[in-house]
Parts: structure tokens; C-alpha cells; sequence
């Protein structure tokens, strides 16, 4: 065992990461990398497999991964915090924030607030179709039906958080990536959470795959970046899931993360939701706060058991199947 910074690392965390990823990597194409890193308690460890680029270099701590929708949780404590700023509510009409060009659907008169946007239960379409645009979300909104009231069903949107990362920077007078930058990344020190990757990252940015283990063709997210346009590395995930965890201390950041996590919506199947985060059972009945992600060419997930004091990060180069992998993980940690 050795120490990392203030964090012991055991070999038994590392086998049991290894043993999973191990298990799990002939289902995943050959030359796919993928990363899994933990922390229980004060150890800390991480496993990989494959390689992440034509060099053929392996996976580390420190490789940048699009973590497509594990943006959405970044946008949801950003939320948070302007919520305890004063400066949204999460109960008022979501288009009093927004710029004066955008009108949202009502559904029987009943307006979208704050709330259903970041809960998915606003009724608003999965994606906005036509140009990566404000123009063309405009345009999107103009002509959408909300399928169901708001505030009633789930309904997974990420055209509903691409809007509440809008309003979140119009509410801050900001852009959304300076937002992100100023309220979250530079507090926690998050030197390689980003929207723009310098060329230092770039460097270190793994070549995503397609389904075929061929180099695929990622697509760059504008409007969309609040619901998937960060890129992010594995040693940032598990600082930024410590400190939803209680264990990075910060004066505006470490309440905010509680109230981004607290439940505030339930379907019928115990599927339970916070700000963007989601409230599942693991198959031991420890509660584990999650959230997954995928694009062409990457696929990742975070999760919290904080009854557990865990934490574990998937990275992976290839949009596939993590979640089999990391339940078995956490399921293995917190039993």
C-alpha cells in the first residue's frame, strides 16, 4: 500500500477493480480503454484495461474522456449554487430566467418551472431537432407539445437541461462554459474539467471508438453543452464526487452539492431523482446516486454510496455497456 496526496492506496480496492474490468473486457472491442477508479472511505485506487489511442498507450487517472451526460450533474450543482445565491428559484416558471426570444409550452395552462427541468419531468421532447443553435432551439420550442404535464412524469430530456444551462448563464449574465469554470472547476480545482480542451489535453484526450473498435467521429456540442459537452478525467470525477460525498470542504459548494442530491421526485418502479441525479437500489439495497453518459465514441459513469462513504468513476473510449460493470463494482465495495 502507498499513500496518494492525503489518500491510501490498497491492493485490495485495485483487485477489485482489476478483477471486474477483467471480466468484463471481452465484451468490449479489442483496443477499447477504459478506466475504473474508486475511493472507499480514505483509499483510493484505479484499474484499466486497453489502450486509449494508435500509440497504444493505456488509460491513467489524468487521460481526458468526453463524459458526455455526466454533464448534466455539473450543470445541476451550478444550479444549486444559484439557488442559493438567490439569483433562480427552483419553484418559479423556468422562462422568467430565459432570454426574451425563448416562450416555453404550457400543458393546460401550467408553466415548466425551474424544478422539472432538472428533474426530467418537464415534458419536453429528448433532444431539440434541427441546427446545434440558439436560433434553432428557438425555433425547436416554437413548435413543441409537451407530452405530459409538467411535474408529473419522467421523461428524459436533454433538451430540458440544455435550457436550464441557458438560464443559468442569462440568470448570471455569463456564458455557460465561463459559469461552469468560475463556480465549480476552479473552487474544487478541477484543472482538467472543461468545454475547450487546451493542447495540453488534447494531448491527453483519448481517440473514441465506434461499435466496431474503429475511430469514431465525435460530435462537438454547443447549445447542448449544459446536457453533454464537457470533457473531464478521472482523477477530477472522483474529486468532484468527494465533494458530494462530504469530504472536500468548501463554503458554497459543499451545501449546494447537498442540495443538488436531495430526492425530489419518484416514478412508480422506486426510481428516485434529484437535480439530474439519479436514486437506484444496488442489488445488496445500498443506495447508489449516479448518473451515466454516452456519445460516439465514449461512453461514462459516476456514482456516489454515501451510506457507504464510496465513490467510483467508469471512463471508457468506446460508447458501451459500463453499468453492468460498475454496479458489480459497488455492489463488491459497499457489501
Amino acid at each position: 500500500m502507498f499513500w496518494l496526496g492525503s489518500l491510501l492506496v490498497t491492493d485490495a480496492l485495485t483487485a477489485v477493480l482489476r478483477q471486474e474490468l477483467d471480466r468484463s473486457r471481452n465484451s468490449w472491442p479489442r483496443g477499447v480503454g477504459v478506466i475504473a477508479a474508486a475511493q472507499v472511505g480514505d483509499r483510493v485506487s484505479h484499474a484499466v484495461v486497453g489502450t486509449v489511442n494508435d500509440a497504444g498507450d493505456h488509460p491513467t487517472p489524468d487521460t481526458v474522456f468526453r463524459i458526455a451526460s455526466i454533464s448534466k450533474v455539473f450543470t445541476a450543482l451550478a444550479l444549486a449554487v444559484a439557488v442559493k445565491r438567490g439569483e433562480v428559484g427552483l419553484d418559479e416558471p423556468a422562462e422568467i430566467y430565459l432570454p426574451g426570444a425563448f416562450r416555453l409550452p404550457r400543458y393546460d395552462g401550467r408553466p415548466i418551472f425551474v424544478v422539472d427541468l432538472a428533474t426530467h419531468t418537464s415534458g419536453l421532447p429528448r433532444d431539440h431537432t434541427g441546427t446545434d443553435s440558439l436560433d434553432g432551439l428557438a425555433a425547436t420550442l416554437a413548435r413543441t407539445t409537451l407530452a405530459s404535464p409538467p411535474g408529473q412524469f419522467h421523461r428524459y430530456s436533454n433538451m430540458g437541461v440544455a435550457l436550464l444551462g441557458l438560464l443559468l448563464s442569462h440568470a448570471a449574465n455569463t456564458s455557460y462554459e465561463t459559469l461552469i469554470a468560475d463556480r465549480i472547476c476552479r473552487p474544487l480545482q478541477l484543472g482538467d474539467t472543461t468545454l475547450a480542451p487546451t493542447q495540453s489535453q488534447t494531448r491527453r484526450l483519448a481517440q473514441g471508438h465506434d461499435p466496431d473498435g474503429q475511430p469514431a467521429v465525435v460530435p462537438t456540442i454547443h447549445v447542448g453543452a449544459p446536457s453533454g459537452g464537457l470533457y473531464s478525467t478521472a482523477t477530477d470525477l472522483l474529486r468532484f464526487l468527494r465533494l458530494h460525498l462530504g469530504q472536500v470542504p468548501h463554503a458554497e459548494l459543499a451545501p449546494a452539492a447537498a442540495v443538488a442530491l436531495a430526492p425530489r421526485f419518484s416514478t412508480p418502479d422506486a426510481h428516485t431523482l434529484g437535480l439530474c441525479w439519479h436514486h437506484t437500489q444496488l442489488p445488496n439495497h445500498a443506495t447508489s446516486i449516479w448518473h451515466n453518459g454516452g456519445l460516439p465514441g465514449f461512453h461514462s459513469y459516476a456514482a456516489l454510496v454515501p451510506g457507504a462513504d464510496t465513490a467510483l468513476v467508469v471512463l471508457a473510449n468506446q460508447d458501451t455497456d459500463l453499468e453492468s460493470t460498475a454496479t458489480t463494482i459497488l455492489t463488491r465495495l459497499t457489501d
